[in-house]
């Protein structure tokens, strides 16, 4: 039996892992996760997996990664892991940091590393060489998009000769999609008060500026159709009351803040579109499962999103900002 250790910046993150955390479980496995826990454990502990709470900052520079560092020292020298998975990128360098002397297999996945092609100056000279540098502490390096993919094996060097693989995402459990149930809908739809002639959009997502749920907005806000759109925004965050301001201000009545829920299935099903106007991406869960729940796709050109949405084909691709054409799409 092996003890692995799963290291992310916060506990919600580890949702996309818990169902591979539980297979590690059932083949006889100890499964710890390092993180700041911020959200409800019960989904974690009823498993039987040990939870640390890590000080990890979101901020690219601060104070708490001097702590976070002491605190994960101290836990890998008193747990002994025989390997550990870094997810995510604060909590990847900081932790591959203070492992790179311990006797455990290291592994990263890279859920969109921060530089690639169209993004800010600033990230490829504050990321890349900080993401290179802890490469050379790290066995197994995995990447979810082909622009990263192709980077890392070009530039990286992992240590020990380590492998560097590509795969697509953390995966879809298909069977949640796949079978809709039209009597449910028809509850949905009642719940939700939407007519039974709009169109029904479904944006899923943490509401922050990277994600940039303000675009859809004003692309519906600019469509003649608006008043026959429903839209579902899916998740918490903190531009939150942001976008709540500007559907107020311009009259925005059928778009519905339903903040996190666990029911994303049923609400694709009710669903026409799925739209994610992202500035940086991995590869978006998301828009995987709006494919596994046959929906037309929106979104905005960049890394991760290019790789699912085949412009014309699934959906349509438009320039990040243009809400303009974004609107014409929908």
């Amino acid at each position: 039996m092996s003890k692995i250790l799963y290291v992310s910046r916060e506990l919600t993150h580890m949702y996309f892992h818990l169902h591979y955390i539980k297979h590690l479980i059932e083949d006889g496995h100890e499964v710890h996760i390092a993180c700041e826990i911020n959200k409800n454990t019960d989904d974690f502990k009823k498993c039987g997996i040990k939870l640390h709470n890590i000080s990890f900052a979101r901020k690219s520079i601060s104070i708490n990664h001097k702590i976070a560092y002491s605190q994960l020292k101290t836990l890998y020298n008193t747990e002994n892991y025989d390997l550990i998975h870094f997810h995510t990128p604060i909590a990847g360098f900081i932790g591959r940091l203070a492992a790179k002397n311990t006797k455990a297999k290291i592994v990263y996945t890279a859920h969109g590393l921060h530089f690639f092609k169209g993004s800010p100056a600033i990230n490829w000279i504050l990321y890349y060489p900080l993401e290179k540098m802890a490469a050379k502490w790290t066995d197994v390096m995995i990447l979810i998009n082909k622009e990263d993919y192709n980077l890392v094996e070009r530039k990286f060097s992992l240590r020990n000769n380590g492998q560097i693989y590509y795969i697509n995402g953390v995966g879809v459990q298909l069977d949640l999609f796949e079978d809709k149930n039209y009597l449910l809908m028809k509850k949905y739809k009642k719940e939700l008060n939407i007519c039974k002639s709009d169109m029904v959009i479904s944006c899923v997502g943490e509401l922050n500026k990277n994600k940039n749920q303000i675009q859809l907005l004003q692309a519906l806000n600019n469509s003649k159709n608006k008043e026959n759109v429903s839209l579902l925004i899916v998740g918490e965050g903190n531009e939150k009351q942001n976008l709540k301001d500007y559907c107020d201000k311009n009259g925005l009545n059928k778009v519905q803040f339903l903040g996190y829920r666990r029911d994303v299935a049923n609400l694709l099903a009710i669903s026409d579109i799925l739209v994610l106007v992202s500035h940086r991406e991995g590869l978006p869960k998301s828009l995987m499962e709006g494919m596994a729940s046959s929906l037309a796709l929106l979104g905005t050109n960049t890394r991760g999103i290019r790789d699912i949405i085949k412009d014309g084909i699934n959906g349509y691709i438009v320039e990040i900002g243009d809400y303009n054409t974004l609107s014409e799409k929908i």
